[in-house]
C-alpha cells in the first residue's frame, strides 16, 4: 500500500481512507466511469490510542485498529438532476467536507432552498452542493444508474462487503498498516522517539491482558430452585416455567386482530403457535411448553391497513369480551413490516397497543412477512413470541440463582432512547428508563415500575425508584440497620458526580450506614475488536458465519477498571454477512467503593441470560436492555390519541408489557 493512496481525516479517531482502485467495493457492480470518478464504497482504517493497565503499574499505550467501509459520493446535485435523480429531502454538503449543512426543500432554477439547516445558509447553488455520502443515497443513485433495483443492489453490496471485510482480510490489512506505521516512525522529529511492535497483541504474548471464558449460568425452573438447566428452551420443555403451578389463569383469553384478507394465513399461524411445528426447533408449542390449558380464542378482522380500521376491530374485541363476561389476557396483532416506518397515530400497532394497555391487556405483534416464512424459519419466531407472551401475561419463564454473598444487593439499570422528529438539527429528546433487578430468596427477580423521563428530568425519578425499591425489599427481607448493602448501577453512560452524590444523599436519608456502591458504564461505543483465529465459524446456508469471532462469554481484562465482554459469538450471529460483533466495554467509575471487576462483569454476563424477550441470548444485560425498551415504548406511545402515562400505574405496568 503506497502512501499516495492514503488520505486522512481527523475526527474522534484518525481515519485513513484508501483511494486505490481495488479498495472500492463497488467495482464490478457498475462501470468504471462512475466508480473511478464519482462513487466509492472504500476500505477505511480507523486508528485510536488506548491504554492497558491491569496490574496497576505503568500504563501501556496501545494502537487500536479497525477496518471499516466509507461511502464517497462526488456527484454535485446538478449532476444528479441531469441523470434524473430526485434529491428532494436529501441532506447536502459542500465540496471537500462530509459535514452536512441542510436538507433540500425545493429547487428553483438550479438553486437549492434548504430547511433544517445547521448554518444561516438556506440557499445554495446546485453546482456547489454535494449529496450526503450515506449508504441509502449511494444505493438510490446506483439504482438510477443501473436500474438493478435498490433491494438487489443492497444485497450485492452487503455480500461483497462481507467478503472483502472478512475477519481474515481485516487482520491481513491491519498487518500491512502496522508495517506502514513502522516506516512512518523514521520520519518523526529528532526529539521524539517511539517503537511499535510489528505484531498484534495475542494471548501468546505477555503483553496480552488476562482473559477467561465465563460459563453459562444454570437457570432455575421451579420455586424451590431444584430444577435447573443451562439452556432455557430445554429447561422449559422439561420442567415448564417457574410459576406454572401457581399461574393464576392457565386458560388464557386471547383476542387476535388481523386484516381480513390475510385471516386464513393468520389462523394457520395461530395453530402452529399454540401446538408447535413438528420436526423443527418449535416441536413443542406455546400451550405445552408453558403448561397452559387450551385458550379461548376469537379473531377480529379489519377491512384495511388503516389505524382507524384496526381500532374498530379492537373495539369489537372489547365489546365481545364484555358481552360474554370475559376479560382478554392477551391480544395478538397482525401487522405489516412496513408499519414500523409509521409514526404515532398513523401506526396501527401503536394505536392498538395504547388501546389495550389502557385496559390492562397485554399486546404482542407478529408480522405478516414472518408468518409466511417456511416452517424451519418460522419455528424460531414462534419460540421467541411464545416466551415474550408468557412474560407479558405475568408468567415467570426462568430465573437466575444468586451468588450467596454477605451483602444485600440491588442492581439498578439505566438505559436511554433518543428521539428526534423530522429535524436532523432540531433539539434531540433523550428519554431515560430505569429498571430495578434485585436479589431476594436466592433468586434475581425483576421489578419494573418506572416511567421514562426526559434526560434532564430523570434524576428525581431514579431517586424515587431507588427509594421505593430499597424500602420494599428492606421490609420484605427483614433488613436491619447494620446489614451491609451493595448498590450496583448499570448505566448507558458514565454517571456524573452530581448523580453519584444524589444517590449517596438518598442512602444517608434512608439511614443505611453500611453501603457499598458500584457505578458501571456498559457500552458498545469503543474501538476494540476481539479475534479468535481458532474459530472456524458455523455453517449457515452454504456459508460460514462468525469466522474468527470469539465465543460468547469471553472476558478480557484491560485494567482493574475496564473489561471487554463478548456477548455475541458465532452461534448468536444471524447470518454470514453480519459484521464482526463488538464486545461490551464495561468500565467502573472511580467513585465506586465495591471494585471487584471480575464479579461485576460475571454478573452482567448472567443478566444477559435472563431476557424473556426471546429464547436467544441477549447481546446486552437486561438491566440495560429492559431500560431501553421501557423508554422506547413509552416514547412511541406518548403522542397516541387517548394515551396517558397514568395507564401504566395499573396492573399492566407491573408486567413485562414492553418486551
Amino acid at each position: 500500500m503506497k502512501e499516495k493512496h492514503l488520505h486522512h481525516r481527523i475526527g474522534r479517531y484518525i481515519t485513513y481512507i484508501s483511494s486505490k482502485h481495488d479498495a472500492n467495493l463497488l467495482n464490478g457492480l457498475v462501470d468504471n466511469e462512475h466508480t473511478e470518478n464519482y462513487l466509492a464504497l472504500s476500505i477505511a482504517a480507523i486508528f485510536d490510542i488506548r491504554t492497558l493497565n491491569e496490574s496497576g503499574d505503568q500504563e501501556k499505550p496501545v494502537i487500536v485498529i479497525d477496518i471499516q467501509k466509507r461511502v464517497s459520493i462526488d456527484y454535485t446535485i446538478s449532476n444528479l438532476l441531469n441523470i434524473g435523480f430526485n434529491p428532494l429531502g436529501c441532506y447536502v454538503r459542500k465540496k471537500n467536507s462530509r459535514r452536512v449543512i441542510g436538507r433540500i426543500e425545493s429547487i428553483q432554477n438550479n438553486v437549492l432552498h434548504l430547511n433544517d439547516c445547521n448554518t444561516k445558509e438556506e440557499v445554495l447553488d446546485a453546482n456547489q452542493a454535494y449529496i450526503e455520502p450515506s449508504m441509502v443515497n449511494l444505493v438510490r443513485i446506483l439504482n438510477k444508474i443501473t436500474g438493478a433495483g435498490e433491494n438487489n443492489l443492497f444485497k450485492k453490496i452487503i455480500s461483497e462487503s462481507a467478503k472483502r471485510l472478512h475477519p481474515k482480510e481485516k487482520l491481513s490489512l491491519s498487518s500491512k498498516l502496522i508495517y506502514l506505521l513502522e516506516k512512518k516512525l523514521d520520519k518523526m522529529p529528532q526529539a521524539l522517539s517511539a517503537n511499535i511492535s510489528s505484531n498484534f497483541i495475542s494471548n501468546a504474548s505477555e503483553a496480552f491482558p488476562s482473559c477467561k471464558s465465563l460459563s453459562k449460568p444454570y437457570l432455575i425452573f421451579d420455586t424451590s430452585g431444584n430444577k435447573t438447566d443451562n439452556w432455557n428452551q430445554r429447561g422449559l420443555n422439561r420442567y415448564g416455567p417457574v410459576n406454572w403451578e401457581r399461574f393464576p389463569s392457565r386458560k388464557l383469553n386471547i383476542a387476535v386482530i388481523c386484516q381480513a384478507k390475510h385471516q386464513g394465513e393468520v389462523e394457520k399461524f395461530i395453530k402452529k403457535f399454540l401446538d408447535g411445528i413438528q420436526t423443527t426447533i418449535a416441536d413443542i408449542g406455546f400451550i405445552q411448553r408453558f403448561r397452559l390449558d387450551i385458550p379461548y380464542i376469537q379473531i377480529f378482522t379489519t377491512p384495511s391497513e388503516k389505524s382507524s380500521s384496526y381500532k374498530m376491530a379492537c373495539a369489537e374485541a372489547i365489546d365481545h369480551a364484555t358481552s360474554i363476561g370475559r376479560h382478554w389476557d392477551l391480544t395478538l396483532i397482525q401487522i405489516n413490516e412496513s408499519f414500523h416506518e409509521l409514526q404515532s397515530n398513523e401506526n396501527p400497532y401503536l394505536v392498538c397497543k395504547a388501546f389495550f394497555l389502557a385496559k390492562n391487556i397485554a399486546v404482542q405483534q407478529f408480522e405478516l412477512e414472518t408468518i409466511l416464512q417456511n416452517d424451519r424459519n418460522l419455528a424460531y419466531s414462534i419460540n421467541n413470541i411464545g416466551v415474550a407472551c408468557y412474560a407479558k401475561v405475568g408468567g415467570i419463564p426462568w430465573v437466575l440463582p444468586v451468588h450467596q454473598v454477605i451483602s444485600h444487593e440491588l442492581v439498578i439499570g439505566i438505559g436511554s432512547y433518543v428521539a428526534s422528529k423530522e429535524s436532523r438539527f432540531g433539539k434531540y429528546r433523550k428519554y431515560i428508563g430505569v429498571t430495578t433487578v434485585f436479589s431476594s430468596d436466592g433468586r434475581y427477580i425483576l421489578e419494573s415500575r418506572t416511567r421514562a423521563k426526559l434526560f434532564e428530568e430523570y434524576l428525581p425519578e431514579l431517586l424515587s425508584t431507588l427509594e421505593r425499591a430499597i424500602t420494599d425489599v428492606k421490609m420484605k427481607d427483614g433488613w436491619n440497620e447494620y446489614d451491609r448493602v451493595r448498590l450496583i448501577f448499570h448505566v448507558f453512560k458514565p454517571l456524573s458526580y452530581i448523580e453519584i452524590n444524589a444517590v449517596r444523599e438518598l442512602v444517608e436519608k434512608l439511614k443505611l450506614p453500611y453501603v457499598d456502591f458500584s457505578f458501571i458504564s456498559v457500552t458498545e461505543d469503543h474501538p476494540y475488536l476481539l479475534f479468535d483465529e481458532s474459530q472456524e465459524g458455523v455453517k449457515s446456508y452454504g456459508h460460514k458465519k462468525g469466522v474468527f469471532v470469539p465465543e460468547r462469554g469471553l472476558m478480557v481484562k484491560l485494567s482493574n477498571n475496564e473489561v471487554l465482554l463478548q456477548l455475541t459469538g458465532s452461534n448468536e450471529l444471524k447470518q454470514w454477512t453480519d459484521n464482526h460483533p463488538s464486545p461490551l466495554l464495561i468500565k467502573l467509575h472511580d467513585n465506586s467503593t465495591f471494585r471487584d471487576i471480575d464479579y461485576l462483569a460475571g454478573q452482567i454476563f448472567d443478566f444477559s441470560c435472563l431476557s424473556w424477550r426471546t429464547l436467544l441470548p441477549s447481546p446486552t444485560p437486561i438491566t440495560i436492555l429492559y431500560s431501553d425498551l421501557i423508554a422506547k415504548n413509552l416514547l412511541m406511545l406518548k403522542d397516541i390519541s387517548g394515551w396517558s402515562i397514568e395507564d401504566m400505574l395499573g396492573p399492566i405496568g407491573r408486567t413485562r408489557w414492553f418486551l
